[in-house]
């Protein structure tokens, strides 16, 4: 059974950018480009939203970022 992953989005930075700016998989540093944001096991992004004291940080499932990605305007 596959395991569901999740990407981690920095909504500080996000907001600040205008841009949604995802953290990469070494959760130092961030990035705009969706392909190179980190892939995160429930268990992984739970713990650095839970970390996060700031509350800035927000988990979203890759499933969903792939049907947003599919939406054309």
């Amino acid at each position: 059974m596959e395991k569901d992953l999740y990407c981690l989005i920095d909504l500080k930075c996000s907001i600040s950018t205008s841009s949604v700016m995802y953290w990469k998989i070494d959760k130092l540093s961030t990035t705009r480009n969706v392909k190179e944001a980190g892939n995160f096991t429930l268990e992984e992004a739970l713990a650095f939203v839970n970390a996060d004291l700031d509350n800035n940080t927000v988990m979203i499932p890759q499933s969903k970022v792939e049907e947003f990605l599919s939406v054309t305007v």
